[in-house]
């Protein structure tokens, strides 16, 4: 399943108390942070990378490294 198929907005929804920002990427084009690559999320700081072809479940795994992470880590979190 892909974040297209759910939509953006509820991945922003579910992390909006958490202080993590979701950013979509456009079609095609590099997303950051992304340790496999596209369209594998990624997680720089307190945002996570999307685009509309990355997988849902990439963006909760690179989701939950974030929240996992106590605030001393997450300052150098790349």
């Amino acid at each position: 399943m892909t974040v297209a198929e759910i939509g953006v907005d509820l991945l922003t929804r579910l992390f909006a108390g958490s202080g993590l920002a979701v950013v979509l990427v456009g079609a095609g084009e590099a997303i950051p942070g992304s340790y496999w690559g596209a369209p594998e999320a990624g997680l720089t700081g307190n945002r996570l990378y999307l685009r509309a072809d990355t997988p849902v479940h990439s963006a909760l795994h690179e989701a939950a490294h974030y929240l996992c992470m106590d605030a001393d880590r997450r300052k150098n979190l790349d």
